[in-house]
């Protein structure tokens, strides 16, 4: 910023102004800034002079100062409109973005990591949401609190970082949380840094993350570790080749942490307020400390773990349950299959009720026919006889003689 501020000639609050009141224009006229930083990016290409080369910035220098111009903006929810394929025909930005990394990721990653401390220094940045260099300053008095008894929300174990100075606002503190994995390793850290009785001899001030001369860890040592494991963990795959950068550096954890936490529904307020970014009300916005640990373990217990694999034990534990289950199937079905025969034979029972009726009223539908065929006969038989019989009635003495 310090160059973007000798060319603009404006504080940093001017240029927040500026981008302000640019933003109350009409969208086609908001493109001020967007010209000013375009201008920047020339100008350290063709007017600025690097003291080491005594000559401009190459392309992609010059677009890396450019980029972080933009995170300023970006930061301050202002960001900058670019196509920055055709703003900056340098631009590497699409390969050189950060890599948002899922928790079984960082664990893939944490696994090539050399030592316990480097570990820890993994998962805390992961699942604090802090950056590297708030991360090698951490001490023993800001986890002493908590570290050996964890709080518990919805039976997962945090720990409450505090103490920690906001990037933006020198003196003004905040408080962030860790979860179980970082618990874990932190505590193997510890171990092999100070002994099992850490937490005897551990002072206040003293640092979480040693270096290899005995003193704080330095943060050009944690980068270089991030280097060194990215292209063994595979995660970014030819990416890491075509980078000017490394895309699976410290600032990805703390992308991956913001990104996850989001996509579980987090709002950006707690997720602002965990990374140490700009605050009015500080925990005022969760309801105090407990407040802010519950809305962090609403979301981290389920994006910022990793899913691990069951022990041998869970695993026959739940192969006899399964056997249990299956069992208690198998009685089940065969239940069903007597209760299923019980019903045919009811049903082929009810079936031959059904044919004998059936039979039975065929047999006496016959019986009826017949009858009916018979009363027919007779009542032709009488409609032929009557008049022989009305003939023979008008015989006078014939009907008596016959009688």
């Amino acid at each position: 910023m310090k160059l973007y501020i000798e060319y603009s000639q404006m504080t940093p609050d001017e240029m927040v102004a500026e981008k302000y009141e640019d933003m109350q224009n009409p969208p086609y006229e908001q493109r001020a800034v967007e010209a000013r930083v375009k201008g920047f990016y020339h100008w350290l290409q063709k007017e600025y002079v690097s003291k080491k080369t005594k000559t401009g910035l190459a392309p992609k220098s010059a677009l890396t100062y450019t980029a972080a111009v933009a995170d300023f903006f970006s930061t301050l929810n202002m960001p900058l409109k670019f196509d920055w394929a055709e703003d900056f025909p340098a631009s590497t930005l699409g390969r050189n973005e950060t890599e948002k990394m899922t928790a079984e990721q960082i664990d893939m990653l944490a696994s090539y990591a050399p030592t316990a401390r480097d570990k820890a220094l993994i998962w805390i940045m992961f699942q604090s949401g802090i950056d590297i260099s708030q991360a090698c300053k951490l001490t023993w008095g800001q986890v002493e609190k908590e570290l050996l008894n964890p709080s518990l929300v919805e039976n997962y174990p945090t720990v409450m970082l505090r103490g920690l100075e906001r990037m933006k606002e020198p003196g003004r503190i905040f408080n962030t949380l860790f979860g179980k994995t970082a618990i874990h390793y932190l505590k193997l850290s510890l171990e092999k840094s100070y002994g099992k009785d850490y937490f005897k001899k551990l002072k206040y001030d003293e640092p979480l993350f040693l270096g290899r001369s005995g003193g704080r860890l330095k943060t050009r040592y944690a980068q270089a570790m991030m280097r060194e494991i990215a292209p063994d963990s595979g995660i970014a795959g030819s990416r890491i080749e075509a980078a000017d950068f490394n895309p699976i550096s410290p600032r990805s954890l703390r992308a991956s942490f913001a990104d996850k936490m989001a996509l579980a529904g987090a709002s950006q307020i707690l997720v602002d307020y965990l990374q140490g970014h700009k605050m009015k009300y500080g925990t005022a916005y969760f309801g105090g400390e407990e407040g802010l640990r519950e809305s962090y373990v609403r979301y981290a217990k389920e994006v910022l773990e990793p899913s691990r694999l069951k022990s041998t034990s869970e695993i026959e534990a739940e192969i006899i349950n399964q056997k249990k289950t299956v069992d208690s199937l198998i009685i089940r079905i065969e239940d069903l299959e007597k209760d299923l025969l019980e019903q045919i034979s009811e049903t082929n029972k009810m079936a031959q009720e059904a044919i004998d009726a059936h039979r039975d009223f065929l047999a006496v539908k016959q019986h009826y026919d017949e009858e009916r065929a018979l009363n027919e006969e007779l009542k032709n038989w009488f409609e032929e006889t009557r008049p022989i019989i009305e003939r023979l009635k008008r015989i006078p003495g014939l009907l008596e003689k016959l009688m």
